[in-house]
């Protein structure tokens, strides 16, 4: 929510609701998304979602990762080659070393 929002109070409301484990749990049921509030995991269609509990091993080994400060940076070259790659202006294997290159040159030093 910014600052200088208009309606901060609505704003508030729709965060709110959004973030409820009912509107997380309807989310993951229609969209398959993981619920991002471990409340929303005992509803009975996060229960009984298959992508959800195909995801769980993974969720309950996860690490956070490392901030960086070129984290936002990193999906420009992702989402220009995809772009290229269904407009069948590159091949997968182009697109895909061209992120890499990008990658490589933007986090050089780090491991």
């Amino acid at each position: 929510m910014q600052a200088g929002s208009k309606n901060i109070p609505a704003a508030e409301l729709f965060v709110k609701f959004m973030s409820s484990p009912e509107s997380q749990a309807q989310i993951a049921d229609e969209l398959g998304l993981m619920p991002a509030r471990t409340s929303a995991y005992n509803d009975p269609k996060v229960k009984e979602s298959a992508r959800v509990t195909a995801f769980q091993p993974v969720l309950a080994k996860q690490k956070p990762r490392a901030w960086i400060p070129e984290g936002g940076l990193l999906f420009t070259p992702l989402d220009q080659q995809y772009g290229k790659l269904l407009s069948g202006d590159a091949t997968a294997e182009q697109a895909l070393k061209t992120v890499g290159d990008a990658y490589r040159k933007m986090l050089k030093g780090w491991s």
